[in-house]
């Protein structure tokens, strides 16, 4: 309510607040709250805290033990932020979007993320976001979900790219929202490519395992691969065509998010 209240203010709009937001263009909205580009976040219009429909943040009410404790699925895509990222074209573009974000912190980021080690600057910024907002914050939560319920969690990290893509989604890797199309099986509105059979494989094996874990609270079933129950050493599930299990995805990149966590939580303070 504070935050809409503000915004309203800020849009000229604190009379007749409804009626005078309905009339303004998208572009006079954005204008009062700029979209904010973030390695660690997505902006300003995320979930509130509000006190009422939110009472508290997700993370602490799993420390707290107020969570629903179910068996519970948590994971995420290779190339989480292929489609989304600002084009960045030369490594000097890179440093300063790192820097501009992470201020004395980047030289670190970029220790982590040299450029060189990418196919180009973008790569490296798209591998710095996905890990960063996506595949650390996934274990993250598998770890915290783990560590405060008895019910199994299961970790999963999805990196198939379409079979017959096109060149440009065969680039974008395995993005954000893919892999619904393969657990709904609506390959074919993908558009840039036409499902093949090892799509279907990866479809068959992720309709398999949410359905058995919706079914009986496991989602290992027979004629499936094994998925080993979230413990210590980051155990978890590729899904791919055929999925296989490992340990420690990206382990190394989400061990360095978890330690500049906790700078920038010392700096914000």
């Amino acid at each position: 309510e504070a935050f809409g209240r503000k915004f309203a203010r800020q849009a000229g709009c604190a009379e007749d607040t409804a009626a005078c937001l309905r009339r303004l263009t998208p572009e006079q909205l954005l204008k009062v709250l700029p979209i904010e580009v973030s390695a660690t976040k997505s902006g300003d219009y995320g979930g509130v805290i509000d006190g009422e429909v939110q009472p508290i943040a997700p993370t602490a009410a799993i420390r707290d033990g107020r969570h629903n404790r179910v068996p519970a699925i948590v994971g995420a895509n290779a190339d989480e932020t292929s489609r989304s990222v600002p084009p960045i074209f030369t490594e000097a573009q890179y440093a300063a979007m790192v820097s501009s974000q992470f201020g004395p912190l980047a030289p670190l980021v970029l220790r982590q993320y040299p450029a060189e080690d990418y196919d180009s600057p973008r790569a490296a910024y798209v591998a710095l976001t996905t890990d960063s907002r996506f595949v650390c914050t996934s274990r993250r939560t598998a770890r915290l979900l783990a560590e405060n319920q008895s019910q199994p969690v299961f970790r999963y990290f999805f990196n198939f790219v379409p079979e017959n893509a096109s060149p440009a989604l065969r680039k974008a890797g395995t993005w954000h929202g893919l892999d619904v199309f393969y657990l709904f099986e609506t390959l074919d509105g993908v558009r840039g490519f036409q499902s093949g059979e090892r799509d279907r494989e990866v479809a068959h094996a992720f309709q398999g395992y949410w359905s058995q874990l919706a079914a009986a609270g496991d989602p290992n079933r027979a004629g499936l691969p094994a998925w080993p129950r979230y413990t210590d050493g980051d155990p978890y599930l590729e899904l791919n065509a055929p999925p296989r299990s490992g340990a420690g995805v990206r382990a190394e990149a989400c061990d360095f998010w978890d330690r500049l966590s906790d700078l920038l939580t010392v700096r914000g303070r």
